[in-house]
């Protein structure tokens, strides 16, 4: 029989206008080549872009992408800077933006949760629970109080405020899939069901954890747990200078962890992300030298910010609880410590301040209205998963400086304390986008790098779309490709994306047959 030729671009525009208005589909060269725009190069192209307002749009628009083979991608709060932005796998893609589905379903102060959809940011749910005198806290991210709580909790985002661990405390996803049907998970799959947002398991088989890091649905709501903030808290900070004195502070904090003195915010900063937080390179002083120059480290070093700097959240429930805590941390920590402080935490003030380091490198001022995509700002993370053993840690980040110092980086590493078993190194290779031989490096370095934590066994908990999809060629990529296979038998819904492509190649007649004769 013979095949009909991939729709055009023109038809699939008018079709998605039809459905959801002229005004939130667009396919002007200077929206599409914003969506193209990440912090690193990229050469993948957006057809259009298409803001459905409700499920049902979306839904819409997901029937429409299957009638007429075209290969689709989503994006919420656009703020994924570091490991692709908005930038879809595959070329020639519709960009679906959930922004728009952007509405708080529940809220249930006493069971301490909330049902969002994909639109809804952090600064949103801060808002909505000042607005209600809550007192539950608020939750923050580490890019933009303008992410998407949905977007950053199924790449498995990690943040301050509520649980550090997102993924494992959310439940009750409603997904539409990419045969234009919805699920629903855990005991929300049950018609009248009550029990559904507050118990993660359901009955039977957890499908959950299929759509964090996949292509296998569209999450357009989910359940997420809040806790109640704490009377009184202080923020600890602490820093070290010496190896030996990190190890041993890596190691108290990881007890700390384990016996739940700390149960929020954790992580130890090197003195480059310190220094990056606030300001932008210090290009004069520096004299056009990079990484910082030793003159400036000692001069860092004389002002008290020492190699390794940490931070801690600690909630107290009265004075008395918070006498014995600050006893605790004391006594854990002052031996290998150099500095140790605490200081009262207002905590109904924004946790995280809008995005200052991907600016590091640029040598043009950072804009009121930070934008890293639009400023071309260089950033390319790499995040590996190590055990929480103060030995390991030591060992991996130096040689991790090392590969960056030798590429002409700054070490702009975060040691965070995931869970009590485990800590997550988010290492940020800074650069200036409008610097070609500085984006050369970058890469280089970021190919370095993963050659270097493969070879130790580690492998990051998020993957940049330089690295996706992660080959592993192993039963769980066949178990997934079957799943793909059965539930989007064209892969038109971010084809590549951790997982990969059914068939290499775009959409067309001729795939169609290969796909056919699989």
């Amino acid at each position: 029989m013979k095949q009909r030729p991939r729709a055009s671009a023109a038809v699939v525009l008018k079709r998605l206008r039809g459905l959801i208005g002229a005004r939130h589909v667009v396919a002007d060269a200077r929206s599409t080549s914003a969506a193209e725009r990440a912090t690193y190069g990229t050469k993948q192209r957006i057809t259009l872009i298409a803001r459905p307002r409700t499920r049902q749009e979306l839904q819409a628009c997901v029937r429409v992408a299957n009638e007429l083979e075209t290969p689709y991608c989503l994006t919420s709060g656009g703020c994924n800077w570091g490991y692709g932005s908005r930038v879809p796998p595959r070329d020639d893609s519709v960009l679906l933006d959930l922004g728009r589905l952007d509405r708080i379903i529940a809220f249930d102060e006493k069971l301490a949760y909330v049902v969002v959809e994909p639109g809804v940011t952090f600064d949103d749910l801060r808002r909505f629970l000042e607005r209600r005198r809550s007192k539950l806290s608020p939750l923050s991210v580490g890019s933009s109080s303008r992410a998407s709580i949905v977007g950053n909790i199924l790449e498995r985002g990690f943040g301050q405020g509520g649980y550090p661990d997102r993924l494992a405390h959310v439940c009750a996803f409603e997904v539409l899939l990419p045969t234009g049907k919805f699920l629903r998970t855990g005991f929300s799959r049950f018609e009248r069901a009550r029990a559904g947002p507050v118990h993660r398991w359901g009955l039977g088989p957890s499908l959950d954890g299929l759509f964090s890091q996949s292509n296998l649905g569209i999450v357009t709501s989910m359940a997420v747990w809040l806790k109640p903030a704490p009377p009184l808290a202080d923020t600890v900070q602490f820093s070290v200078e010496s190896p030996r004195g990190f190890i041993d502070m890596m190691d108290a904090l990881q007890q700390l962890r384990l016996r739940g003195v700390l149960r929020d915010g954790c992580a130890v900063s090197t003195r480059a992300r310190v220094l990056a937080v606030t300001q932008q390179y210090p290009w004069d002083d520096a004299d056009g030298e990079t990484p910082l120059p030793p003159r400036i480290i000692r001069a860092l070093q004389r002002l008290g910010i020492r190699r390794w700097m940490g931070w801690a959240v600690v909630g107290h429930e009265n004075v008395a609880h918070r006498r014995v805590q600050r006893g605790l941390l004391r006594e854990a920590l002052a031996s290998c410590v150099d500095r140790l402080d605490f200081s009262p935490r207002a905590l109904r003030a924004p946790l995280v301040p809008e995005p200052n380091l991907p600016y590091w490198r640029k040598r043009t001022a950072k804009p009121r209205d930070a934008d890293p995509d639009r400023d071309g700002c260089g950033v390319i993370m790499c995040s590996p998963v190590l055990p929480f053993d103060g030995r390991e840690i030591a060992r991996v980040t130096t040689q991790m400086e090392r590969v960056l110092a030798g590429h002409g980086l700054d070490s702009i590493l975060q040691v965070q304390c995931a869970s009590e078993r485990s800590v997550i190194i988010n290492c940020m290779l800074l650069f200036d986008r409008d610097v070609a031989s500085d984006e050369r490096a970058a890469r280089k370095c970021y190919v370095a790098l993963g050659r270097y934590l493969r070879g130790q066994g580690y492998w990051p908990y998020r993957s940049t779309t330089l690295g996706m999809p992660p080959h592993a060629s192993d039963e769980q990529e066949r178990l997934l490709s079957v799943l793909k296979r059965a539930l989007d038998p064209l892969d038109l819904l971010s084809s590549g994306r951790y997982l990969p492509p059914l068939v290499s190649g775009p959409v067309g007649p001729a795939s169609r047959s290969r796909r056919r004769r699989a």
